[in-house]
């Protein structure tokens, strides 16, 4: 993404036919809450009667994911089941797109919201989604011309972390758990916002 010619768009997009393996292997009484990009891995956040827990560990097991995040209550099971993702998923939160949000719709469809670094990356995402028989609606696309004055790298940082909730009273995520999700350091992000938050500051008040 080049600064000044490129721009991030952020996407909202409705998959009609989805192929959801949590859906497929533990049946309807799974609620779908949440799906996110976590790494080189796609997160859902799932809530399940607690009898239907070790079926969903196995499963993660099978495929090579994991569980995080486990919370029991009122005979409710909520956690974060981590996997390579389905056909529809996959080519979202594991490409060049940043997945914010995505959920399971009442009428069984999937709705996604991503960000992607540029018009090339979107067309990338929607053809590869056809290219594995996913049939979807675009619902809205936006998007903005890269800033003179942030790099590339800040510009995304501060934009998803934005989305994310960083910087909400109360904050909807940590740093800790932005970071697992880009795939840094928290470390590294923390700077990297900061480097963003002050050149924006300078480029406004000198």
């Amino acid at each position: 993404m080049s600064s000044g010619s490129e721009r991030l768009i952020e996407v909202t997009i409705k998959i009609l036919n989805p192929v959801c393996i949590l859906s497929r292997e533990l049946g309807a009484h799974v609620k779908i809450e949440d799906i996110r990009s976590y790494g080189d891995r796609v997160a859902h956040l799932i809530e399940m009667p607690v009898e239907l827990f070790e079926e969903a560990r196995e499963l993660a097991l099978e495929t090579d994911g994991a569980l995080r995040g486990i919370r029991r209550e009122k005979g409710l099971t909520t956690c974060w089941f981590l996997s390579k993702g389905c056909e529809a998923c996959r080519p979202i939160a594991l490409g060049e797109a940043f997945l914010v949000k995505g959920r399971l719709l009442d009428d069984g469809s999937m709705e996604f919201n991503f960000i992607v670094p540029g018009e090339d990356s979107y067309r990338r995402i929607l053809g590869e989604l056809r290219a594995n028989g996913i049939n979807y609606d675009i619902i809205r696309v936006s998007g903005f011309k890269s800033s003179s004055f942030l790099t590339p790298t800040q510009e995304k940082a501060l934009y998803i972390a934005m989305r994310m909730g960083l910087f909400d009273h109360p904050r909807r995520i940590t740093i800790q758990e932005l970071a697992e999700m880009l795939n840094v350091k928290p470390s590294s992000l923390a700077e990297t916002i900061r480097r963003g938050l002050k050149r924006m500051l300078k480029h406004y008040f000198g």
